[in-house]
Formats: structure tokens, sequence, C-alpha cells
């Protein structure tokens, strides 16, 4: 039992790093769009904060850097077309993930109500004291 929180406990707070790493990285890659600043892998990550690896393991977002990189020699609506895709695509993945924290949150209200449920039975399982027992320490002064 105690393996297994452990093991929930570990895969919480891995889920949480990705999820704020992926909300980093998405934050940085859009401020450089509306900033114009050139984007590369290298200055996603260092605008994010976090390791050039790390960037390059989210395809959607590579392929976002890609694209970016390659309107960034194009005329201005060229640019304002890749821009508005880019725009698409990250919606896209915001989407993606809010379906999966969704899917998390059932489970973990699934988990929490069996958790319920499970108390609610082993609570029902032990003794209660009764009725002439609690007179009977009362009747002793014991309260």
């Amino acid at each position: 039992m105690a393996g297994e929180r452990n093991t929930a406990g570990l895969r919480a707070s891995s889920t949480a790093r990705t999820r704020n790493a992926d909300e980093q990285i998405l934050d940085a890659f859009r401020t450089m769009l509306r900033e114009g600043t050139p984007i590369t892998v290298t200055r996603v990550a260092k605008r994010a904060g976090v390791h050039r690896s790390t960037v390059g393991k989210r395809p959607e977002v590579m392929r976002q850097i890609n694209a970016a990189k390659a309107s960034s020699g194009a005329s201005a609506p060229a640019r304002t077309a890749a821009t508005a895709e880019s725009v698409k695509s990250i919606n896209a993945a915001l989407q993606a993930e809010n379906r999966r924290l969704r899917r998390e949150l059932r489970a973990a209200e699934a988990r929490i109500g069996d958790l319920l449920a499970e108390q609610r039975l082993t609570s029902n399982l032990l003794p209660h004291p009764t009725v002439s027992q609690n007179h009977n320490q009362h009747a002793k002064g014991i309260s």
C-alpha cells in the first residue's frame, strides 16, 4: 500500500513537472511570436528556462518552431499565415492537454470516491460502543 502511494506521488510529481515545462515552453513560444523575436530551439528553451532537449522532446513544438523559422525570411503575408497556423497548432495542443487533464481529474475523483467508500466500510466494521457501555462509562465518571 505504501509503495502504491509513493509511486502515485512520484507519478503525480512527474506529470506536474511535465505540464509546467509544457506551459513554460508554449508561453515562451507565444511571447516570441508576438515580439517578432527570431525563433530557434535554443532561444525558446532559454526563454522558457528549460533545457534544449526538453523542447526537442515535444514534436508539436518542434514543428511550430520549424514553421516559424521557415517563415522568418518570407514576406509579411506569409509570416501572418504561418503565425495563424502556429496559433491553430498551439490551440490544438492546448485542447488535447485540456482533454488529458479532464481524464486525469475524472480518474482522481473516482479514486477519491473509492477511498471514501473504503473508509466508510472500514469504519462500519470497527466495533461501536453500545448504549449500555456508554451508560456504564458515564456512571463510573468516565467520559
